[in-house]
């Protein structure tokens, strides 16, 4: 019936916007397969970011089939990309899906310098942990080095994951991010160690 499909209210929510906020997965994608722009953000948070936020991982799933999906765009108001968001609520079909797409760019941090891994360790989610480096090793055969984790990035106070991880009394965490070549002595700017 020629309607616009990616027309928005006055805050600038969209048709798509709006389903992937309930989590309505068909809805998403018959509104995908109509041609609804996968990247039209409201508040500065992609459908993509949103619905990894909420833990939709089939709405996540619907949208990383959209031709144009821009899988790095980050959110305007602290940088964070999906991958972090996902790491952060421990939305691991989410982050499973997500870790499908070479193109993601596995250490994008938010504005702070705080990556996926460090999120990740930082709550203690020790399979996110482990998928992001078995994911690491993958893309190290490839050649991909945007997909390559850097186990010792740290954020704008010089913590790294390792430290994170040992301050939060994530045992799992720390051990497998040893067995990846953490940096056992790398400190903060303060001087403290993960020790």
């Amino acid at each position: 019936h020629g309607i616009e499909i990616d027309s928005t209210t006055e805050d600038g929510t969209t048709a798509l916007f709006n389903a992937v906020e309930k989590g309505h997965a068909p809805v998403v994608e018959k509104l995908l397969d109509h041609n609804a722009e996968a990247n039209l953000s409201r508040d500065n948070e992609s459908p993509l970011i949103q619905a990894c936020h909420r833990g939709h991982h089939e709405i996540v799933k619907h949208l990383l089939k959209a031709s144009n999906i821009k899988i790095n765009q980050k959110r305007k108001t602290d940088g964070a990309p999906c991958l972090f968001v996902a790491c952060r609520e421990g939305a691991t079909e989410c982050v499973t899906h997500l870790l499908s797409n070479d193109l993601l760019f596995i250490n994008a941090s938010k504005t702070n310098g705080r990556s996926p891994l460090f999120i990740a360790s930082f709550f203690g989610h020790s399979d996110i942990v482990s998928m992001l480096i078995a994911h690491s090793h993958r893309m190290h055969k490839l050649r991909m080095n945007h997909g390559v984790l850097d186990v010792n990035q740290c954020d704008s106070k010089g913590f790294t994951p390792l430290f994170i991880a040992a301050q939060k009394g994530h045992g799992e965490c720390c051990s497998t991010l040893l067995n990846s070549k953490a940096d056992v002595n790398q400190g903060a700017r303060d001087r403290r160690t993960p020790l």
